[in-house]
């Protein structure tokens, strides 16, 4: 890739979008000291987002998208995330709440079947708190 092809990141820009990474956290029910998984390539979002969480507190665990799934899903089960945004972490930045992406393999920890519970109840329309 050259230079060229580099994204240009304004300053003000970069502010905007990690505080609103950062209030994305904040409305999933993240804070200081829980973890966020994210598997992205590097991006401007990818930036964002793991400032937006050291600013609320919150340990970005980032992943390189290009790990094989086994080994994705040992490490990932291994961060014991609260929140795992996946591939997309612009998503965070548009108010568009981030799917489930959580595995749970075998042999089951009783962490990863509560965070996978959690993300269910978080994503389920019934369990959503009216806006």
């Amino acid at each position: 890739m050259s230079r060229a092809d580099l994204p240009v990141v304004r300053a003000a820009d970069s502010e905007r979008d990690q505080r609103r990474a950062a209030a994305a956290l904040r409305a999933a029910g993240l804070s200081a000291g829980d973890r966020v998984l994210i598997s992205a390539a590097a991006s401007p979002a990818l930036l964002a987002v793991v400032l937006g969480a050291l600013r609320t507190g919150v340990v970005p665990v980032v992943l390189d998208p290009a790990l094989p799934t086994a080994e994705r899903a040992a490490l990932a089960a291994d961060a014991d995330a609260d929140l795992d945004v996946g591939a997309e972490p612009e998503r965070l930045l548009t108010g568009t709440r981030p799917e489930p992406t959580f595995l749970i393999t075998k042999p089951f920890q009783r962490s990863t079947v509560k965070a996978a519970i959690a993300q269910a109840l978080f994503f389920d329309a019934a369990t959503v708190p009216a806006a």
